[in-house]
């Protein structure tokens, strides 16, 4: 999953945060990352997170904290992005496709 993350970023950004830089943009797209991966597995660690992209505990605690305090809302519409591809990536896994549809049209009647 780490890796797949990843690729979407640098897909839909053209940056690659296992890049070493601190600028800003590398800074705020690997804090969406360590959101995203601790949102998705409230069980990973800082460490774990870190260690995916070779990055310290404390790194990753801050930049938890950073993005929930400072990181800019465009960055929402990217989180959303990767995650409903991570979802549709989960479906596609179990189901056919016939069933992910049906599945599907019947989550969204609920709604």
């Amino acid at each position: 999953m780490e890796q797949r993350i990843r690729a979407i970023i640098q897909r839909e950004t053209g940056i690659d945060i296992l890049e070493k830089n601190r600028r800003r943009e590398y800074v705020e797209l690997r804090s969406m990352y360590y959101t995203i991966l601790k949102e998705l597995n409230p069980n990973y660690t800082a460490a774990r997170i870190g260690k995916s992209v070779n990055k310290t505990r404390e790194a990753v605690l801050y930049g938890l904290e950073y993005y929930q305090e400072i990181a800019p809302k465009s960055l929402e519409k990217l989180k959303l992005l990767i995650t409903e591809e991570l979802n549709d990536d989960y479906l596609s896994e179990f189901l056919s496709t016939e069933n992910r549809n049906e599945i599907l049209k019947q989550i969204y009647e609920e709604l």
